[in-house]
Order: C-alpha cells, then sequence, then structure tokens
C-alpha cells in the first residue's frame, strides 16, 4: 500500500472518518396486503424534536412499518413487517399466513437492501508483494467490525445514493438453513435476474483492469474486469469476506480484501478514453465508476465513466481464436 501518511493528515482523515458512514471517508447521508406499495422512510412523528436532532447529526429515524411482524427478519435485526412483502412464491398464504416451516416458499420486499460498510482494508502483491507469497495472502487478516444496515431508497452509504432495491427472504428445511433466512442474490419465482440495488453517483477507486482477450467464447473479446485495491465499496449483505481474488484475465494478479470484483461491460462500449488499454491487456489504473449494481453479495455490474493508467501494461493475454 501507500507509504504512511504524516501526523496531521492522519488527524484529518481520522476527523474525516469521524462524520462518514463509510471507513474510507467517504460521505454516508441517506397495507397489510402481499400487493402493498413500496416501503418508504419518514421521520417518527411522535418524537418532533428528537427526530429534527437526528436528521442534523445525519442519523435516520424510520416509522414501524404498518401491519404485523412476519416469520421473516431482517439483517439489522428487525422484523419484517406484512405491508413491506410485495410478492410471495411458493405458496397460496398471505404474509401473514406464513409460518417458519412453509418451506419452499420465496417472498421479496420492494425499496430497501442491507449493507455493511467497507472496513478500509485492502491489499495487493503488486503494491504490497511483501504480504504475498505469489498469489496467496501471508499478512494478518483484518477484521469488518461495521454493523450491517438497512438501506433504504432514497437513503445513502459510501457516498452513493441508493434509487432502486429488492430483498429476497427465503423458507428452506436445508441444514444450514434451519429457519426463515434472507438471501443475498436473486432466485425468485426462478425468472430472470435483476439488480438487488442500483446506486446513483459515483466512487473513484484503484485497482487491476482487465479486457478479455478473443476466445471461442468471446470471439470480439474485450469484456472489462475490475478488481479494487481500495476498499470504498459498499458490501451487500452481513458477511464480509477477506480472501485473494484474482483478476479474471490476467490471474497473477491478485488483491486481498473484502472487495468483490467488478464487470464493467466491453472495451468497445466505453464512454470515456480506455487510456491505452486493449483487448487482452491488464493494468493497474485508476477509475471512475458510476451506475453501480449489485447482482449478489460477490457479483457487482458498473460503468467506467474515467479511467487513468498507473502502470505500464502488466499482462498481456493474446487471443485464442
Amino acid at each position: 500500500m501507500k507509504s504512511r501518511a504524516a501526523i496531521i493528515s492522519a488527524l484529518l482523515v481520522a476527523l474525516v472518518t469521524a462524520f462518514s458512514g463509510c471507513s474510507n471517508g467517504n460521505e454516508t447521508t441517506s397495507d397489510n396486503s402481499q400487493s402493498a406499495s413500496k416501503y418508504t422512510s419518514s421521520t417518527t412523528s411522535q418524537k418532533a424534536q428528537s427526530t429534527a436532532d437526528e436528521s442534523e447529526s445525519g442519523l435516520i429515524s424510520h416509522e414501524i412499518p404498518k401491519g404485523e411482524p412476519t416469520v421473516f427478519t431482517g439483517l439489522d435485526g428487525e422484523p419484517i413487517y406484512t405491508s413491506e412483502i410485495t410478492e410471495i412464491d411458493g405458496t397460496d398464504k398471505t404474509a401473514a399466513e406464513l409460518t417458519r416451516t412453509d418451506y419452499g416458499t420465496s417472498v421479496l420486499c420492494e425499496g430497501f437492501q442491507y449493507f455493511t460498510e467497507p472496513s478500509g482494508n485492502a491489499y495487493d502483491n503488486y503494491q504490497n508483494g511483501e504480504s504475498f507469497d505469489d498469489v496467496l495472502y501471508k499478512g494478518e487478516i483484518p477484521e469488518n467490525k461495521n454493523e450491517c444496515k438497512r438501506i433504504n431508497v432514497g437513503e445513502e452509504i459510501c457516498g452513493l445514493k441508493l434509487v432502486n432495491a429488492v430483498s429476497e427472504f427465503k423458507i428452506d428445511d436445508y441444514a444450514d438453513t434451519p429457519e426463515p433466512y434472507y438471501f443475498d442474490g436473486y432466485l425468485f419465482g426462478a425468472t430472470e435476474k435483476r439488480p438487488l440495488a442500483v446506486f446513483d453517483g459515483s466512487v473513484t477507486i484503484e485497482g487491476f483492469l482487465g479486457a478479455t482477450a478473443r476466445n471461442d467464447y468471446e470471439p470480439d473479446g474485450g469484456l472489462l474486469f475490475f478488481n479494487p485495491t481500495e476498499s470504498k465499496l459498499p458490501i451487500l449483505g452481513d458477511q464480509p469476506e477477506f480472501f485473494e481474488r484474482s483478476n479474471f484475465v490476467g490471474s497473477s494478479f491478485v488483491t486481498f480484501s473484502d472487495m468483490a470484483e467488478i464487470q464493467c461491460g466491453n472495451i468497445r462500449d466505453l464512454s470515456c478514453s480506455s487510456a491505452g488499454l486493449d483487448i487482452g491487456d491488464v493494468a493497474y489504473v485508476r477509475v471512475t465508476l458510476t451506475s453501480i449494481e449489485y447482482i449478489s453479495s460477490q457479483f457487482l455490474n458498473a460503468e467506467i465513466e474515467n479511467i487513468e493508467m498507473l502502470s505500464d501494461i502488466l499482462y498481456h493475454d493474446e487471443d485464442s481464436i
């Protein structure tokens, strides 16, 4: 990683972090039927002054949703209410009638998702070679101690505004799912997938960017895969994982962090300059990402708004066709 900053700079970073919703210093801001409308947040009317104080301090107070608590519990420990369940699959029961043993049932809740703020810890074998044995991280394993939060549409985390979201909960009798649980993907009704969360805003972040070579599966090549070497993005769910992630194009370039790899479309569709990166190349870059979508806790899509090369081409994968 970069050299240690001066004491004054560190104090400034600490002050920013103290007032930030993300450990990397990015700012954070923010009826009783199965076809109920999307849940929206509002202030608690019975505590007007308290709510005003919370609003000024950046905290958000939510009304208790309408309806009754269901068998589902959110990752923030709060119950999911009947008014929040907008679709049910696998049973003819209503949200209020569901029991913990209605196996094979899935429900959708529109308008919110669960995120954990990033730890701020990230390492890679390009800048931190002393911490790696080839592609294996050998340093001390960090820990993300941040609490998982429910983020509603219209609220912000890590400087990104949530503009679309859906949460899925399931009831199964598998050995590892003894009770109704939150599902960190989208399998509802076995239909086409949709993003679990879509964010407005942008983030500038460093990492390895690779463009696939031409091959039998991609005759034109050029799919862009980005591995962040900075821990800056929200983490979907409540179980951030630190492990080695190799770049899809250049597998010898590895990160060890709580950040997932991000697919960024195709190089030929970029709205900005490729900055010298071409099909089959991998380089260390600084990119500005926008239109960030979470397909699951480990799979993200985003658009690249700008690329700044921070290295020469580190690797070139030859075409295989």
